[in-house]
């Protein structure tokens, strides 16, 4: 399930395609408004265009398949994506023994690894501007 959180999708928005790639698909995540007891946000699913034809809609100017999720989900896959964990290519570095904290320092290319904080470089200043705890 997360994996798919990676393809990317298309749908028709004002009679227009529109495209979003996989790793941006978090960013497009909209607020979808259903009852005050739930707080959703709704983003597309794959590719939607092809709806249009099949259901014989064709006056229809927005045709999206979505899927809704709770707010604050987007930004935590989005998150995962950033420091590499939806990554499925092989890591060399990637082997038995490590600790969560080393698998964690080598994913996000820290400078260090302790059971407490895991700290990653600035890329601007090369400082260590963010601890994961």
């Amino acid at each position: 399930m997360l994996l798919a959180l990676l393809n990317n999708a298309s749908y028709i928005s004002s009679s227009q395609t529109v495209s979003v790639s996989g790793t941006e698909l978090m960013s497009t995540a909209k607020p979808y408004f259903i009852s005050p007891a739930f707080a959703f946000v709704a983003y597309p699913n794959r590719d939607s265009v092809p709806f249009k034809e099949w259901y014989g809609i064709p006056e229809a100017e927005t045709v999206i398949r979505g899927t809704l999720r709770y707010q604050g989900f987007p930004e935590f896959i989005k998150a995962l994506v950033e420091i590499g964990w939806l990554d499925a290519g092989e890591k060399a570095w990637l082997k038995e023994g490590l600790t969560w904290a080393e698998v964690m320092q080598k994913a996000i290319e820290a400078n260090e690894a302790t059971e407490r904080y895991v700290h990653r470089p600035s890329a601007e200043t090369g400082n260590i501007s963010q601890s994961f705890y």
